[in-house]
């Protein structure tokens, strides 16, 4: 009876920490992506272009949520957890920028077909798509996704706790390092036995 009892407070903790992983991204990812379709909209609306797809960055922040946490559970970035930080960290800025540009470059092929303009529509669109646009969105999500995979990397090398102990609780005292300000028992402890 005790194991399966441990095994469900296992599962219940698992998933409330994945919900809890799942909602930071999303709503780190529909700030941002909110951010940048508002920042597109007041540029074309100064040209005299129309820009209409506002719901569009719920679904898009969600779908890319998810995808980077079943990409982070299935392990495809495994091989990099031995490399430096920052190569880990370009790595997967890398490769979630190039899914958002899909993204995004799909967008007028879903929304052509919930509109009912059919396939064709939406693909005369994307050709239509300068690639100076492509890569300048591009440049502004791989600036931006960098930091979120750097803090990333540092939660899975540091732990979860330990990463929001330094960014949500008070400094320790200068000259004392940062992984023993976090456990004051365990500090104490190593200093009665040293």
């Amino acid at each position: 009876m005790s194991g399966i009892h441990n095994k469900a407070l296992a599962a219940k903790r698992r998933i409330i920490e994945e919900a809890r992983a799942f909602l930071l991204l999303f709503i780190y990812l529909f700030v941002f992506l909110g951010a940048f379709g508002w920042y597109k909209r007041l540029i074309l609306f100064e040209h005299h272009y129309d820009f209409l797809h506002y719901g569009y960055t719920v679904v898009e922040a969600a779908v890319l949520a998810k995808l980077m946490l079943v990409g982070n559970a299935m392990g495809f970035f495994k091989r990099l957890h031995k490399s430096p930080l920052i190569v880990a960290g370009v790595c997967q800025t890398l490769v979630f920028s190039l899914g958002v540009i899909f993204f995004s470059l799909e967008e007028e092929t879903v929304i052509g077909l919930i509109h009912g303009r059919g396939l064709s529509w939406g693909f005369d669109k994307l050709m239509q798509t300068s690639w100076i646009q492509v890569l300048v969105d591009f440049i502004v999500i791989f600036i931006c996704f960098m930091p979120l995979f750097s803090i990333w990397e540092l939660a899975r090398v540091l732990g979860p706790e330990q990463l929001a102990s330094m960014f949500f609780k008070k400094r320790p005292p200068a000259g004392v390092p940062l992984m023993t300000a976090a456990a004051p028992g365990k500090a104490a402890s190593k200093r009665k036995g040293a």
